[in-house]
């Protein structure tokens, strides 16, 4: 079975009012999903309370119809104010290119849980085209003070970057 790293970094541009610095909170949440595998996240907390996901980190296995597994890393940015959520919950649905991308949860002020599920299209050795998934996994996370989640430069060394289209930039590596 050949491993794969994939470590992609999406980070999406929002054209927004931003109010001052000084206006919003963040809150970072530190978690695991039903795979045994990490999953952060950064909430922005305005002052009127709304919520926003402001960054997302995963790391996850995509197993594929081939049988064999992708170690799958994806950092995702969201620029202005942030992927707004109605209330507490989070509804993110994302597909570009040959992935798709499902996020959801709730987010309360010390715990925040949800499900996940990514698919992508690639080729085998042979060159034959396939699918490879997370399946639908669920997560739990707790928050944590700001500076226990690593800083995004530890997380996408040695990555490869792609214009996807004006608001998304890609960062792929693959490694043997």
């Amino acid at each position: 079975m050949r491993r794969f790293l994939i470590t992609s970094i999406a980070l999406i541009s929002v054209v927004a009012i931003s109010s001052p610095a000084s206006a919003a909170r963040l809150r970072a949440y530190e978690g695991e999903t039903s795979a045994g595998t990490r999953i952060d996240f950064l909430i922005r907390v305005a002052d009127d309370g709304r919520l926003s996901l402001k960054e997302m980190y995963i790391k996850v296995e995509l197993l594929c119809e081939d049988a064999s597994a992708i170690e799958y890393r994806s950092w995702w940015g969201f620029g202005g104010v942030g992927h707004r959520l109605e209330g507490r919950r989070l509804e993110l649905d994302l597909v570009f290119g040959a992935e798709a991308l499902h996020v959801a949860g709730v987010f309360r002020s010390r715990t925040a849980d949800g499900t996940y599920k990514n698919t992508q299209a690639t080729l085998t050795d042979a060159e034959d085209a396939q699918l490879c998934t997370t399946g639908d996994l669920t997560w739990t996370a707790d928050r944590v003070p700001r500076d226990r989640l690593p800083e995004l430069d530890a997380r996408i060394e040695g990555v490869v970057t792609r214009h996807v289209d004006d608001h998304v930039v890609q960062r792929v590596a693959y490694l043997g």
